[in-house]
């Protein structure tokens, strides 16, 4: 089912570049589906880089007969470059290196140019962006009451995705949106808010931390960024208004009605991610809490003392080298290396080092900071949100899973500032 899925999406993306964005947003839900609705196929995992790079063939094939080369690829193609070099004199790896930064740069130029385009309709993909979170938020709720939900470890709700993080990191951007939209926004509608609402309630049955630090982390932006511009480039925000005050205030009561003592239960469990923590009484039950990320912001500190300057190379675990590589049954070639850096920041120096790092950061900026003032409320959340993920789970690099999914979120928000 799966395979077959991504072989149709592959032969749509090259209609268009229009096209090959929406096959992309639709081969990330393929590739990331329960198992218990289309089981794991071991082709799918080749033909996701299959659709991925016949996708921005086609992109970058429409885009070139414009000339036209935007401002941040320059910076894309100075990071590309030190990284590569820095990878050859540091990675344990180097041919696994270089190919970790091919991939990311072909998933970069394929949503960020890909947006950035005349035959591009935003209001249209807003619509389809819309449409797919919609999609999975409904199709999740039901499986909130059956086993099939919980099948990945019994307990997180991972929804119609294959699991609980990954359902909280895709539904997170959009949901901090519609939350403003609805309560907040200038043109909101009766069903932003409930949709807004029921995306809350998949992603803190989910249990994951990421998608609400996510949130919150988008949230604080955007009123600085409130605060500090001194006149509106925005269009204006709307009152709460009592209607929506007044849903607010009842969804509260029934919460409290219906699940009463168990909600100060839960909001602990979140925390705690699954572990034996029930309160918070001290500060060792909170760093008990926290205890599954500070491995890797440990392992993102030693790498970066042993080598300051250069790190242990791209995409590397650790001076070792990149962890276990998965390969193609079929073909042998390499489908995946995985790693687990956690903090992106902290992973980019302690794998490219303090120059690799200014490098990231003048490419990070060049698309964030228009992104970030130069566009609507909605939309800065929708991108800081994307970005901010990256906190808790880093896969700002990682194109064959979900950080494809936040790049087309990206591109799109970015394609959408003002000229």
């Amino acid at each position: 089912m799966a395979a077959g899925t991504l072989g149709l999406l592959i032969l749509w993306s090259l209609k268009s570049p229009g096209t090959a964005l929406k096959a992309l947003s639709i081969g990330i839900l393929v590739t990331f589906i329960n198992p218990a609705i289309a089981p794991a196929q071991p082709a799918a995992s080749l033909m996701k880089w299959v659709l991925l790079f016949v996708a921005s063939g086609r992109i970058v094939a429409a885009r070139l007969q414009r000339g036209a080369v935007p401002q941040w690829m320059l910076s894309l193609a100075g990071f590309l470059t030190i990284a590569a070099t820095l990878a050859l004199f540091s990675s344990a790896a180097p041919g696994l290196s270089l190919l970790k930064l091919v991939t990311f740069s072909v998933g970069v130029v394929a949503t960020m140019w890909g947006f950035d385009g005349g035959d591009i309709d935003r209001q249209v993909f807003a619509n389809w962006f819309l449409s797919l979170h919609a999609a999975v938020v409904i199709f999740s709720l039901p499986l909130l009451f059956l086993p099939f939900g919980y099948l990945r470890n019994g307990w997180a709700f991972q929804g119609l995705l294959n699991q609980p993080q990954a359902l909280a990191i895709y539904l997170a951007p959009m949901t901090v949106a519609l939350i403003h939209r609805g309560f907040f926004g200038q043109e909101g509608r009766g069903w932003v808010i409930p949709l807004g609402l029921a995306s809350l309630v998949c992603m803190g049955a989910s249990a994951s931390r990421t998608g609400a630090v996510a949130m919150g982390v988008a949230g604080g932006l955007v009123a600085l960024r409130k605060l500090a511009m001194s006149r509106p480039t925005t269009q204006p925000t709307r009152k709460f208004g009592f209607g929506k005050f007044y849903v607010l205030v009842i969804s509260t009561v029934l919460l409290l009605l219906a699940f009463g003592g168990r909600i100060t239960t839960f909001a602990t469990q979140f925390i705690a991610k699954g572990t034996e923590v029930t309160t918070f009484s001290s500060v060792a039950d909170l760093k008990d809490a926290s205890a599954s990320r500070s491995g890797q912001v440990e392992g993102n500190l030693t790498n970066f003392r042993a080598h300051p300057w250069v790190g242990v190379g791209f995409g590397m675990a650790s001076e070792g080298g990149g962890g276990e590589v998965d390969y193609d049954p079929t073909l042998g070639l390499p489908l995946s290396a995985p790693t687990e850096p956690g903090f992106l920041p902290l992973a980019v120096l302690g794998q490219t080092g303090l120059i690799g790092g200014l490098a990231w950061l003048v490419f990070l900026l060049s698309i964030l900071i228009p992104m970030a003032t130069r566009t609507t409320i909605d939309l800065a959340l929708l991108g800081l949100a994307a970005l901010a993920v990256n906190l808790g789970e880093m896969i700002f690099f990682s194109q064959g899973g979900l950080g494809l999914q936040m790049w087309i979120l990206l591109g799109f928000v970015h394609a959408c500032r003002d000229r």
